[in-house]
């Protein structure tokens, strides 16, 4: 599962948020297991809790901006996991980050049944369509499709050490 902060619909329990993601992190490092972080409309909290406890672990849906990405590379045991929303017609911020990420800590994801790629936008994602992120990413990245999937799965054997 997903551990996090979640303001989208208000911050009235931004302190529990915080707190429960604390102790999350705090137990995921006694088990060494790493986190799957799931932050909405949190950044600025996030980023300070992150710095403050260097968890192992992956930014899921990682939609922030490359100075953004800048504070969190500080932190060498978090990768950054991008999904389809990198193929949508006017979105900035990801691919920016996705430029500067180092490719040692770079992920792709579905978010299934959510977050469907372009040109599929309007339908249910499924595992079948990560092949359109990993071909939207490899280009930003200027790399064969191959190569940066191939890349991927490394970085996915080192996190989650298989």
């Amino acid at each position: 599962g997903e551990i996090g902060l979640d303001y989208h619909l208000g911050k009235e329990n931004a302190p529990l948020q915080k707190d429960i993601l604390i102790q999350q992190m705090q137990l995921a490092k006694q088990l060494d297991l790493p986190c799957i972080f799931h932050f909405r409309d949190a950044t600025g909290d996030a980023v300070q809790i992150l710095k403050q406890y260097q968890p192992c672990g992956i930014l899921h849906c990682f939609n922030g901006s490359a100075e953004t990405a800048k504070e969190l590379l500080k932190i060498p045991d978090l990768y950054f996991s991008f999904s389809g929303v990198i193929t949508y017609q006017n979105v900035r911020k990801p691919l920016e980050a996705l430029r500067i990420i180092p490719q040692d800590r770079i992920l792709i994801e579905t978010d299934a049944p959510y977050l469907t790629p372009e040109p599929f936008r309007k339908r249910r994602c499924d595992s079948s369509m990560i092949i359109l992120t990993a071909e939207k990413a490899a280009q930003i990245r200027n790399l064969p499709v191959q190569d940066f999937i191939t890349i991927c799965c490394e970085n996915a054997r080192r996190i989650f050490r298989i």
